[in-house]
């Protein structure tokens, strides 16, 4: 596959920001958007509601039925954006919001005429929303970080301080994988860590950590579970180096409290994987528990013995929205290695699920990652299921999982630092300078990616969706969306109702005669002692009482861009 490389282009990292003064800002743009959302939707609501008679009066004239007209709406709906997005950007921040909430409102009128009041409010309070946002990012703007691209030669070099990310995009995803690990050097590094060791190759371990356990059916194409068949290409490529002490680890999860034959090895034989014929062991690391002392938030905890005594970790992760923290990739897919099955109780209502993701690293650190990102998962519960898989055709590697995932979180369209695992992380890591080695631009976004607010984008017509106004909300709701889910979680009951909604939602389909639901009464008796133990463990715990205010407070507030 003929790659036509970019120049190497330098991002980085953004400026930090005192918790203070991020305070003040958020407190400033919730404020002023919400009024300026209110004059919209007044706007939208009222016009829609006056002019909707009108339309209906026009349509007994023209024997059409109200509300059929579709054209109306394509042609005026676009102009009025255009107009908005112009005041918006041209006119000053202070005339600028307050006129983009009239606009809305006059676009409201248009909408309301043909489909209803309630897009008409809808539209109205997005335009309104974002243009008290953009006026109180002009009274106090965040920082904001610089791209500088700097061309040295046609290839790639290797980096001295950057942090190096490969991402390519192509269409044969054997192809495309061949490609990124000679470009991002995986064998050199791999090679440089067993030598650092002195080991024998045949006692060197090496432990591959797939995103596998969120796998419900046996999909085509492969587009909410790492691709076997990427996997075991990079596995056959270790063993020809002379490597044979090969293990793919996971950890058993949720789905295992609701649906039967859900350990790790019988999910990875459906999933398509085999062990035998390319030459590794599949480890289950509930199954595999020694004792470690974490520190942290986990504190004194099991770990999995395989990955916790190898001598070389990958994270192989899947390209994948989530709705508690917006991407979940190779930093994400770290979460998947706390052992205990109930990851409901024991992590997202004890223990904080990102602040145990983060300890998995301080104590077991990865040495490269990749992102299986040919076929995608997107839109609010993307992480668990989609109807509508995206073929995005890249693949990412690299170093270090920070980076990584802030260039794959970028070109989902999303500031990477909404991303609260990113942000952390590069808190405890460090923030990195990165050197995009890629055959597309930096700024490059997947074409139709729907990121968390897909669900309303599917209840509004299409021309809204589109729209500049509707994309300028979907940027800004993550920052609210994240605290809120992160909250959520915290309670077992909301936790499994919700575990349990979204496999609809989703269009997540179980695979009844591989993974069959457990009888009712054993359902029923596990989430009542789930939920006598969360509410104990809320009342004796402070520790989980402080996260909780942390996930309400003004810590969790994170910049937009």
């Amino acid at each position: 596959m003929e790659i036509t490389w970019f120049p190497p282009q330098i991002l980085s990292p953004d400026p930090r920001e005192s918790r203070l003064r991020k305070g003040v800002r958020k407190t400033a743009e919730v404020v002023l958007g919400a009024a300026g959302g209110a004059l919209g939707s007044v706007g939208g609501l009222a016009g829609g509601a006056v002019l909707a008679p009108v339309e209906g009066a026009r349509s007994g004239f023209s024997g059409k039925p109200p509300g059929h007209d579709a054209h109306s709406i394509e042609k005026a709906f676009p102009l009025v954006d255009r107009l908005a997005v112009a005041v918006h950007d041209k006119v000053s921040p202070l005339v600028g919001s307050f006129a983009a909430s009239l606009i809305g409102g006059a676009a409201g009128a248009v909408i309301g005429i043909t489909v209803g009041s309630a897009a008409g409010l809808f539209y109205g309070f997005t335009l309104g929303a974002s243009g008290g946002a953009k006026l109180a990012d002009h009274i106090i703007p965040p920082p904001k970080g610089e791209l500088s691209v700097t061309a040295i030669g046609d290839k790639p070099p290797i980096p001295v301080q950057p942090a190096r990310v490969v991402a390519i995009k192509g269409p044969d995803k054997i192809m495309l994988m061949d490609q990124v690990i000679q470009e991002s050097r995986f064998f050199d590094d791999l090679e440089a860590k067993w030598k650092e060791s002195g080991k024998p190759k045949d006692e060197f371990s090496i432990a591959l950590k797939p995103n596998l356990m969120m796998m419900t059916h046996k999909e085509d194409p492969v587009a909410t579970y790492t691709d076997p068949e990427l996997l075991e290409y990079l596995i056959d490529g270790i063993r020809e180096k002379g490597f044979t002490r090969i293990y793919v680890v996971e950890s058993q999860n949720t789905y295992g409290n609701w649906y039967r034959n859900r350990s790790v090895e019988n999910v990875a034989r459906v999933a398509g994987m085999k062990p035998e014929e390319h030459g590794y062991r599949i480890v289950d690391l509930t199954l595999d528990q020694v004792p470690h002392s974490y520190g942290g938030r986990l504190g004194n905890h099991p770990a999995g013995r395989t990955w916790k005594e190898a001598d070389y970790r990958i994270s192989f992760a899947k390209n994948k929205t989530h709705i508690s923290c917006v991407s979940t990739l190779t930093l994400k897919n770290l979460y998947g290695l706390t052992p205990l099955q109930d990851k409901g109780l024991e992590y997202h209502a004890k223990r904080e699920w990102d602040k145990a993701a983060l300890d998995m690293m301080r104590n077991f650190p990865v040495d490269f990652g990749f992102v299986d990102g040919f076929w995608s998962a997107d839109g609010l519960l993307g992480f668990k299921g989609t109807p509508n898989p995206k073929k995005t055709e890249m693949i990412f590697a690299g170093k270090n999982l920070v980076a990584i995932d802030t260039i794959a979180t970028r070109m989902m369209g999303v500031n990477p630092k909404d991303n609260n695992l990113i942000r952390q992380a590069a808190e405890i890591l460090g923030d990195p300078e990165i050197e995009l080695a890629s055959n597309v631009p930096a700024e490059y976004r997947h074409p139709d990616w729907d990121n968390v607010l897909v669900g309303m984008r599917r209840s509004v017509p299409d021309v809204i969706a589109k729209s500049a106004a509707y994309q300028i909300l979907e940027e800004k709701i993550p920052k609210y969306m994240v605290p809120a889910a992160d909250v959520f979680e915290e309670s077992y009951a909301s936790y499994t109702a919700g575990g349990i909604l979204s496999n609809v939602l989703s269009g997540m389909q179980m695979d009844p005669a591989e993974f069959p639901v457990k009888p009712w009464d054993k359902l029923g008796s596990h989430i009542q002692k789930g939920m006598i133990e969360d509410l104990k463990n809320l009342i004796k715990d402070p520790a989980r009482l402080k996260d909780i205010l942390e996930d309400l407070g003004a810590s969790k507030g994170v910049a937009t861009t």
